[in-house]
């Protein structure tokens, strides 16, 4: 696969030196984006010992990106283009949930309740692209998430990437490490992210009776550091001590078609990872994902689904891999400047001692376009977190309530 990958693009570089490719105009960055502001209200368990205890129950919060792109097309009809993602919310901070440790700041104090989560990169991703849909289809190089993730479809929305919220904020606290689907940026929005942004290389093929194909491969986890190797299992984004995911292929295909005033999209990707340990308890790490939408008029209804492997390079002689699996359903309907919409997401851990962990969710949301890229909402979200030994800074029962400003730029 990634021998199929990288000899493509030498393909396509050949034809882009054959012959006549000037461009007839240079490419010039253009910058769009969006910024979404929000209130939001917890009323959890806030108990001696429980996930919100000591946590205030009001917040504000913040998710913007900003988005710098350009293309131009060559004389032989070729386009090229560039992009880069800068996240403002980006800050040291940025990955600490509420102290717990299944973050990537394990072990630093507990912040409270972080209303937005924000991220870890300043750049997200940044990546170029050479594209002839009509022909052989595109091909991008760099930072950028792969192929099941890019094909993959959520199903409907109301505000931002989930029916309340973006998926980057959430006014309730997560329990703690003991309960490993604490992290609840996962649970609504389900898709496939084995090798994230990562620096990798992707090929779509042009799109035929509804059908397109696509396939990444990412040598490592993690994104470019200005080195043209890296060492085997040397860096990785969640490296588990002792080893990291290398040589990570991705294959997915997803389906567009109208049937009369039906409209379907499908989708399913399997992505795999080789385990660059031998250390004994480590395992290669797999990831399938599927999902769908239909929409009828006003209506739209779909969802995804999500299962990989967790605690795969924790090493040792009793370690085993432990399933995850997300689901995530949805439904919405508009009516002129209306959209409103209900949600279900669960995510479910399996553990070595027995049961899981779980977390689920249940969502409704309304909003309204007040111009074009300006909407304002407002949602309920119900959470409920079990562990399963029943250890009670493990669990939390919450009810948020959010209202959202979104400006599209």
């Amino acid at each position: 696969m990634k021998k199929a990958l990288i000899g493509t693009t030498a393909l396509v570089a050949a034809g882009l030196f054959s012959g006549g490719a000037f461009a007839a105009d240079p490419i010039k960055l253009g910058l769009s984006g969006n910024f979404r502001a929000m209130l939001g209200y917890a009323n959890q368990d806030d108990g001696a010992g429980q996930a919100g205890q000591n946590r205030r129950d009001f917040g504000i919060g913040h998710d913007s990106k900003i988005n710098f792109t350009g293309k131009t097309t060559l004389d032989n009809g070729i386009e090229v283009g560039v992009a880069i993602e800068l996240e403002p919310e980006s800050d040291a901070l940025g990955n600490r949930n509420n102290g717990d440790a299944n973050t990537a700041a394990a072990g630093v104090a507990a912040n409270g309740n972080r209303f937005s989560l924000g991220e870890t990169d300043v750049i997200d991703e940044a990546y170029i692209y050479i594209e002839n849909q009509n022909q052989w289809g595109r091909i991008e190089i760099g930072d950028r998430d792969g192929a099941s993730n890019k094909m993959n479809n959520l199903g409907p929305f109301v505000l931002g990437t989930s029916i309340v919220g973006v998926a980057t904020m959430q006014a309730v606290s997560a329990p703690g490490a003991g309960n490993q689907a604490g992290n609840p940026l996962l649970a609504p929005g389900s898709r496939g992210t084995l090798a994230g942004d990562g620096t990798k290389i992707t090929y779509y093929t042009p799109r035929f009776a509804g059908i397109q194909l696509g396939a990444s491969y990412t040598p490592d986890r993690i994104e470019n550091q200005g080195r043209f190797g890296i060492g085997i299992a040397a860096i990785d984004t969640t490296t588990l001590a002792p080893g990291a995911q290398g040589d990570i292929l991705d294959v997915s295909a997803n389906y567009v078609m109208t049937f009369g005033a039906f409209n379907v999209r499908a989708n399913v990707g399997i992505t795999r990872g080789d385990q660059e340990s031998t250390a004994v308890g480590t395992f290669d790490e797999d990831e399938f994902v599927a999902g769908g939408q239909v929409t009828w008029g006003a209506f739209a209804f779909g969802g995804s689904y999500l299962k990989g492997d967790v605690n795969v390079n924790t090493g040792g002689a009793t370690n085993r891999k432990e399933d995850e699996t997300i689901l995530r359903l949805a439904g919405t309907y508009s009516i002129g400047p209306w959209l409103a919409g209900i949600e279900y997401a669960k995510k479910e851990v399996d553990q070595t001692a027995g049961g899981s962990d779980d977390v689920t969710i249940w969502g409704l949301a309304a909003r309204r376009t007040l111009g074009p890229g300006v909407t304002i909402g407002a949602g309920i979200r119900r959470w409920d977190w079990e562990d399963n030994a029943n250890v009670l800074a493990n669990e939390n029962e919450a009810t948020e309530v959010l209202v959202e400003t979104s400006f599209t730029f």
